[in-house]
């Protein structure tokens, strides 16, 4: 009985030697990947922690006004609520689409910080 070879092994799964490297390559790529994956510990099963924030309180403004002029109004707003609340953070809601209002026309958003 003769010793097989690499050319037995090509014949034997039906592939060139060009096919065979490339199978090979991705192997050892997928390969890495997956051990990778699995040392940092992204395959492993996801816990999820249920947590509940305590009640807060808004205190906020509302804003009728153009959204060209809105950065002075929220930094003045954002001032005013800095003087009074040391350690807050501060949001903003629009509340209407401005897309669908002709240009210079008015527009309402809530300005305001969260107490806790």
């Amino acid at each position: 009985m003769a010793q097989t070879n690499y050319n037995d092994l090509l014949n034997f799964l039906g592939l060139n030697n060009w096919q065979f490297i490339v199978i090979v390559i991705v192997l050892l790529i997928g390969w890495a990947v997956v051990a990778t994956f699995w040392k940092i510990g992204a395959l492993k099963k996801v816990e999820v922690l249920i947590g509940y924030m305590p009640p807060l309180k808004c205190v906020y403004i509302s804003y009728l006004g153009s959204y060209d002029h809105f950065d002075k109004v929220y930094s003045q707003s954002a001032e005013d609520f800095d003087m009074i609340f040391k350690f807050s953070n501060y949001f903003c809601i629009f509340y209407d689409d401005p897309g669908s209002q002709p240009q210079g026309i008015s527009s309402k958003a809530l300005i305001g910080v969260v107490v806790s």
